[in-house]
C-alpha cells in the first residue's frame, strides 16, 4: 500500500524540468513533515520583461521606445509592488502541502520538533512578468523537495518553469497605423489593472504551478 500511494502521488507530478523520485524507499504516509518555503536571491526582485521586436521602420521603433518609456517609472514600481515573491512561494508551497495531506496523509507543521520525520522545501527561483505579442504572462520557476530528516537524504524533488497567461492579446503583432508592438499594448493593459487585480492573477498562477 505504501508503494502504491507513493507511486500514485508521484504520477501526479511526473512532468517538469527536473525530477527525483525515491518515495518508494521511504515511509512518508502519515508522518510529520516540516514545511518551509524559500525565495532564492535571484527571485527576490520581480523581473518585468517587455518583448518589443523591431517594427521594421525607424519611426516605428522610435514609437515603440516611447511606449516603453510610457510604462516605465511609476508603472513598473506598481507592478513590482503588486507581485510579492514571498507570496508566490507561499502559494506554491500551500498547494504542495495540500497534495501531501490528501494523498499521503502527512501531519504538516511549521516549526521543527522531535517528531519531525521529513522536511518539505519549496524554493522560488524565478518570478517574471512578461509582455509579448501573445499577451501578458507570469513566468514562475520553482523547485520542491522532500528530505529525510534523520539522514538528510533527498527523498523527492521536482522542478519546473511555467508561463501562465494573465491577459491574452488579440491585437496584431505590430499595429499597422501606429507601428506599436503588441507587447507594448499588452503591457499598457496590464498597468491599467489595479494592484489587487494583478496580485490575484499572479497568486492564481502560483497556485497552478503548485498543483
Amino acid at each position: 500500500m505504501r508503494l502504491f500511494l507513493s507511486m500514485a502521488f508521484a504520477a501526479l507530478l511526473i512532468t517538469g524540468c527536473s525530477h527525483t523520485n525515491n518515495l518508494a524507499e521511504y515511509d512518508v504516509k502519515g508522518k510529520t513533515c516540516l514545511f518551509r518555503n524559500i525565495v532564492e536571491p535571484e527571485a527576490r526582485q520581480v523581473e518585468i520583461n517587455i518583448a518589443t521586436p523591431s517594427t521594421g521602420s525607424v519611426v516605428g521603433d522610435i514609437i515603440v521606445a516611447v511606449g516603453e518609456g510610457a510604462i516605465s517609472g511609476e508603472a513598473y514600481r506598481k507592478l513590482e509592488r503588486a507581485v510579492k515573491p514571498e507570496g508566490v512561494a507561499a502559494s506554491i508551497a500551500a498547494e504542495l502541502e495540500q497534495a501531501l495531506k490528501t494523498y499521503l496523509l502527512v501531519d504538516a507543521i511549521s516549526k521543527l520538533n522531535d517528531k519531525t520525520a521529513f522536511i518539505v522545501e519549496t524554493r522560488l527561483r524565478k518570478c517574471e512578468l512578461r509582455s509579448s505579442g501573445s499577451g501578458v504572462f507570469v513566468v514562475i520557476g520553482a523547485e520542491a523537495a522532500i528530505f529525510d530528516r534523520a539522514t538528510g537524504n533527498l527523498v523527492w524533488e521536482y522542478g519546473a518553469s511555467e508561463d501562465l497567461p494573465i491577459r491574452r492579446s488579440v491585437v496584431p503583432p505590430v499595429d499597422p497605423v501606429t507601428h506599436t508592438t503588441a507587447g507594448i499594448i499588452s503591457a499598457v493593459q496590464l498597468t491599467q489593472m489595479s494592484e489587487a487585480e494583478i496580485q490575484e492573477a499572479v497568486q492564481r498562477a502560483a497556485a497552478a504551478v503548485g498543483r
